[in-house]
């Protein structure tokens, strides 16, 4: 396991514990603590969340179109993963529920971006 993969789990592992404490806000509440202190494993927890259905929307891309088809789904998704960081990233501090909504549409974008390219 590399250290990008020990980082995710260990989000995973932080969200979880928070999920279960406070099943209502636990997102805006590890949000929050980023945007006062961002660290990897707080990064990958927020990733975790926010990946969750870009299968679904790499699935729903490769339905459109034989030219999407043609794009190995790891790449759609490693673009869309990108896409994510970098919103968490460049939007800290911004309101949750806005970012959600623009990692969404950027991770969107940078699949159907990545589809674009031989």
């Amino acid at each position: 396991m590399d250290s990008a993969e020990f980082s995710l789990e260990l989000g995973r592992n932080w969200m979880n514990r928070a999920r279960e404490h406070d099943p209502e806000s636990y997102q805006r509440t590890a949000w929050r603590l980023y945007c006062e202190a961002p660290d990897d494993i707080l990064m990958s927890a927020l990733l975790s969340e926010l990946s969750a259905g870009l299968s679904e929307e790499a699935l729903d891309l490769r339905a459109t179109s034989e030219k999407v088809r043609a794009v190995p789904a790891e790449d759609l998704l490693r673009s869309g993963m990108l896409a994510l960081q970098l919103a968490l990233e460049g939007l800290r501090g911004e309101d949750w529920d806005y970012v959600v909504e623009r990692a969404q549409a950027m991770a969107l974008d940078a699949m159907t971006r990545r589809a674009e390219r031989p």
